[in-house]
C-alpha cells in the first residue's frame, strides 16, 4: 500500500480512505479490468446474429481479457497471495471470475429464452463454457506469445462449436 500511495501520489491515509483494504483495492482493479473488456453488454448488441457469431464475440471479448498482462498479473497475484490472505482470494473471485460468469450466465438465460440455446443450468454452462475457452491447465493467456491472433481465432471458434454441440436445441 506504501508503494501504491506513493505511485498514485497520494498519501496512504488518503489511499486507505477510499479503499479500506488491500483486498478492496484489489477488487476494484480487477473491476475495472473486467468492465473495460466489454464483457458487459446489453442483449440488443446481438440483434441479427446467429448464435455462433453471439458466442464468439464473447469468447473473443473473454480471451483477449484473459491474455492481456495486467490480467495475467492479476492471476499470478491471487495465486501467491490468495491463501495466505484469504480476503485477496475472495475479492479476486467475486470482481473478476464470478462478474465474468454472471455476465454469460445473463447471456444464457437470454439465449434460453429466445430457444437459441438448451440448457438445463445456464450457471454451470457458462462456468464450462468460460473454462473452455480459458484454455488447457497451463491456460491460453500462458501461451500467448507463442499464441498467433490466427490461432487464438480458430480456439475460440472450436470451443463455440463444441459448446453448441452440446446444447444447441435438437430439430
Amino acid at each position: 500500500m506504501d508503494e501504491i500511495a506513493t505511485h498514485a501520489r497520494v498519501s496512504k491515509t488518503t489511499l486507505y480512505k477510499r479503499y479500506p483494504s488491500k483486498a478492496a483495492l484489489f477488487a476494484a482493479v480487477i473491476s475495472i479490468q473486467t468492465e473495460r473488456s466489454g464483457l458487459e453488454f446489453d442483449t440488443a448488441a446481438f440483434a441479427g446474429s446467429s448464435i455462433d457469431e453471439m458466442l464468439i464475440k464473447i469468447g473473443t471479448k473473454f480471451v483477449d481479457l484473459v491474455c492481456q498482462p495486467d490480467s495475467l498479473r492479476l492471476e499470478l497475484v491471487y495465486h501467491s497471495e490468495g491463501a495466505l490472505i484469504p480476503e485477496v482470494a475472495a475479492a479476486f473471485k467475486r470482481s473478476g471470475p464470478q462478474q465474468v460468469v454472471d455476465i454469460v450466465e445473463r447471456f444464457f438465460r437470454y439465449a434460453v429464452s429466445k430457444d437459441l440455446l438448451t440448457l438445463a443450468d445456464p450457471h454451470f454452462a457458462a462456468l464450462q463454457f468460460l473454462v473452455a475457452l480459458k484454455g488447457d491447465p497451463f491456460g491460453l493467456a500462458s501461451h500467448r506469445k507463442q499464441t498467433t491472433s490466427k490461432d487464438k481465432v480458430l480456439h475460440i471458434k472450436r470451443v463455440v462449436q463444441l459448446f453448441l454441440d452440446g446444447v444447441r436445441p435438437r430439430q
